[in-house]
């Protein structure tokens, strides 16, 4: 059964770099995905022009707005281009929504599909406000893929941060075609981050025994760095080309205030991660 997948794409007001698509569709097609890719055209509402000199706002929304389905367009052509190459099944479905309606809108997408994969930069507010709404909004897991350009990359090595908390177990639960994909799986801790017990790996081992995935497992401390800092290096230097780990967040007035880990992960991400909330 493919995995079913949802590709938001921002185009305004700033666009992501497009040099992410390919190694993103080549990341993504290990799994024979079936992928449904979004360009976000921005539909901005009239507005009263404040000043009466110089050009209205009603142009500069409009010049906005063709740029953005331009952008959107090549998004499109891009797309269909790169998923034709790897024969991976793709749609295409463009979608016009003022710039509030954005992340609310991706979140009810990503309800409907296996998996939201974000090509991500913290840096464009939009992708981390997509991100964020996916994660804590549609009941379903996130791949957050570093924007920058990657090298040739397979989802082969995955590492798995665990706690033993309940967002930690979703995330592994929804982890798993990429488990049952890969090569080798390492089981991650933190240890002095919180409180674990002294055989913290045993159950999770047994359990990953148990579906036929063979484990191994590795922990570190924290040494002045952020927990998802000190996750992210660790799963690094044991070869790891994909991160699974539950986030944690609580949302106040519709702002999510993020778990340290989940902060710091998505404050600078070093590796394609899998978030599970």
């Amino acid at each position: 059964m493919p995995l079913d997948i949802l590709v938001p794409l921002a185009t305004y007001p700033d666009p992501i770099d497009q040099s992410a698509l390919g190694p993103l569709v080549d990341y993504i097609d290990a799994l024979e995905p079936s992928l449904t890719a979004v360009p976000i055209e921005v539909d901005i509402p009239a507005v009263a022009n404040p000043v009466p000199l110089g050009e209205d706002v009603a142009s500069r929304s409009r010049r906005a707005e063709a740029t953005s389905r331009e952008i959107g367009k090549e998004f499109a052509t891009r797309l269909r281009e790169l998923t034709e190459r790897a024969g991976v099944r793709a749609v295409v479905a463009p979608l016009r929504l003022q710039p509030q309606d954005v992340a609310g809108r991706v979140a009810d997408l990503a309800r409907t599909h296996d998996l939201t994969a974000v090509t991500y930069d913290p840096e464009i507010a939009d992708t981390r406000s997509i991100a964020e709404a996916a994660i804590f909004g549609s009941g379903r897991p996130v791949l957050l893929f570093p924007a920058r350009v990657l090298q040739s990359l397979e989802p082969e090595v995955v590492a798995i941060a665990w706690d033993g908390s309940r967002a930690a177990a979703r995330a592994l639960h929804d982890a798993k075609p990429w488990l049952l994909h890969a090569q080798q799986v390492t089981v991650l801790a933190v240890t002095d981050e919180k409180q674990l017990p002294a055989e913290w790996d045993d159950e999770l081992l047994a359990y990953l025994g148990r579906i036929g995935i063979e484990a191994n497992t590795a922990s570190a401390e924290l040494e002045g760095r952020t927990v998802g800092e000190a996750l992210q290096k660790l799963a690094l230097a044991h070869d790891a080309t994909l991160l699974v780990m539950g986030a944690f967040g609580h949302s106040r007035l519709r702002e999510f205030l993020l778990g340290g880990a989940t902060r710091s992960v998505m404050d600078k991400p070093l590796l394609p991660i899998l978030m599970s909330y």
